[in-house]
């Protein structure tokens, strides 16, 4: 299974890649246009997506894979710092399979990205 994280914070892809890379194949970018680029070149069963990025937002990069007919088949998690209610809500209009608070709990991130890659054809 390969996994999609898109960060801007270069601290929070080494926590996800730490955390999930012996397990899983990752690709790790800093943007949303990054990530469309990577979705062109590569196999994407899962993406981890930060919501707050600069350029183009985690709701707005959402936008654009909801669009896709390539895309939007593709399981999204949310990472977000500020659980607050419009983000909540923002998060539940969206096609997203949920969120994951930041800092990142390993054992969460790994409990999520589990119960996925067991429902994942490979």
């Amino acid at each position: 299974m390969t996994i999609l994280a898109v960060d801007d914070s270069t601290e929070n892809l080494i926590v996800i890649k730490a955390v999930l890379g012996d397990a899983y194949e990752l690709c790790l970018v800093k943007s949303g246009k990054s990530a469309l680029k990577a979705l062109e070149r590569s196999k994407i069963d899962l993406i981890l997506m930060d919501i707050q990025m600069p350029e183009m937002s985690g709701f707005e990069l959402m936008e654009e894979l909801e669009k896709q007919d390539a895309y939007k088949h593709i399981p999204v998690i949310f990472l977000t710092g500020t659980i607050k209610e419009d983000i909540v809500s923002q998060i539940k209009k969206t096609s997203a399979k949920g969120f994951i608070e930041k800092p990142v709990d390993a054992k969460i991130l790994k409990e999520k990205i589990a119960f996925f890659s067991k429902h994942i054809r490979q």
